[in-house]
């Protein structure tokens, strides 16, 4: 199948997606592209695998997702521009399954790669959060804050801090 045949369907699940909301029609889209690169080192081939596991999170299919965020980051670090942002999905859906050791693994993981990586201690908030350990979890939200670029640590910090009072 031609180069430009392959980015139309990833294109169209990208509409399907983002603009219809139609996310089975979008996971058809993103099958078949991965269908055609797998195996080879093309950097569509990443991308839509991320983009699948958030169709399938859209809709509930959590374990799916999962393995479609595994694949990004199986695809290696080396012109892989989705490979923090699938760990990091990855960790929030296994916070979402309450598997709070694997989502607090995955973003160590991620802080040995890049500790100044604002979205994950966000995400390591959360899992505190959801555990409970709220100290814990105001460290990571303040840790974001820290490093900048964080649209959510502020708020959830300002909502943690004001039900520890």
């Amino acid at each position: 199948m031609a180069e430009k045949e392959i980015m139309e369907m990833f294109n169209k699940g990208q509409r399907l997606r983002q603009v219809n909301r139609d996310f089975r029609g979008a996971i058809e889209c993103y099958d078949f592209v991965m269908s055609q690169l797998k195996g080879k080192r093309d950097k569509l081939y990443p991308w839509a695998c991320f983009e699948k596991g958030n169709a399938l999170k859209s809709i509930g299919r959590l374990t799916e997702a999962i393995e479609a965020y595994q694949e990004v980051v199986a695809f290696g670090i080396e012109d892989n521009h989705e490979y923090y942002w699938a760990m990091d999905r990855q960790a929030a859906v296994y916070r979402k399954l309450e598997l709070f050791d694997k989502a607090i693994e995955i973003y160590n993981k991620l802080f040995e790669l890049n500790p100044e990586y604002s979205e994950a201690w966000t995400g390591k908030g959360e899992v505190y959060e959801a555990m409970q350990q709220l100290k814990d979890a105001k460290t990571c939200y303040s840790k974001a804050i820290e490093l900048g670029e964080n649209q959510w640590a502020p708020k959830l910090l300002k909502e943690l801090s004001n039900r520890m009072e």
